[in-house]
């Protein structure tokens, strides 16, 4: 079974150097720092007039497997909002990729990738915050994202964001 905790050792030299340069893999899904890949299948549809979106593990794969059939990584932008983690030592930060579409979120502990996650369907996100034992990201589409800190590859869309009562 995937784990992930605070004592491993993220030093898969590929991801954290094009981590360092602003890049992270081009596919949907969880990288982690030490090379593990969790891809996630993403699906749209429309329910009582609204867009939803659902994300799902799919297969554990790693980076040597992902370069060898694509090696396509994207360029990011992080967003200014951030989180502290104190258990992993970092932060969790945000942001999109190259196409508009796409957002990510990554806990980093100093310029060393711990794992991020990139979806094509979520858009940007803007912001991050932690909630108990995970991190509720929003996107440009005011959509909450879920992200358990020790799990994310567990992550759900939890939908737009409740609105304060006008009462």
């Amino acid at each position: 079974m995937l784990t992930l905790t605070s004592i491993e050792k993220y030093d898969n030299h590929v991801i954290q150097d094009n981590w360092r340069a602003g890049r992270i893999p081009h596919f949907s899904g969880i990288v982690i720092g030490d090379g593990r890949m969790i891809v996630m299948g993403e699906q749209i549809f429309l329910h009582n007039g609204t867009h939803e979106c659902h994300i799902y593990p799919i297969v554990e794969s790693v980076i040597s497997s992902f370069i060898e059939f694509s090696g396509e990584f994207i360029e990011t932008a992080v967003m200014k909002s951030r989180t502290y983690i104190p258990e992993f030592g970092g932060q969790v930060v945000c942001g999109e990729g190259e196409m508009g579409n796409e957002g990510f979120v990554a806990l980093v502990n100093a310029d060393i990738l711990i794992w991020s996650a990139f979806f094509t369907v979520s858009n940007p996100f803007y912001e991050v915050k932690r909630s108990g034992d995970s991190i509720i990201a929003k996107s440009t589409h005011d959509i909450l994202w879920e992200f358990p800190i020790s799990a994310p590859w567990n992550a759900r869309v939890l939908g737009a964001e409740p609105k304060a009562s006008s009462h």
